[in-house]
């Protein structure tokens, strides 16, 4: 959240494991958000070296940050909030 004193109020920057998340955390999600999900798309889409993107999905899926769904491939889980 960010309070805005110009006019008051407050905004939603978006989800905490986001805001606060690394650059290549945040490339990966917005890969995944555009519908890649094996690794190796992932990679290739976000930029992010594929051993890195790799680690990283494990770690993310790990943290319940992704879901790994069979075959090596992964998905953002549904947000608890919507």
């Amino acid at each position: 959240m960010e309070f805005n004193r110009d006019v008051c109020r407050w905004t939603e920057l978006g989800l905490p494991t986001e805001v606060f998340a690394s650059d290549t955390k945040r490339r990966i999600i917005e890969a995944m958000r555009q519908g890649m999900q094996s690794p190796a798309k992932i990679s290739e889409v976000s930029g992010v070296e594929y051993e890195l993107t790799k680690k990283t999905l494990q770690r993310m899926a790990a943290a319940g940050e992704a879901v790994k769904n069979g075959h090596g491939f992964y998905e953002l889980p549904d947000d608890p909030l919507a």
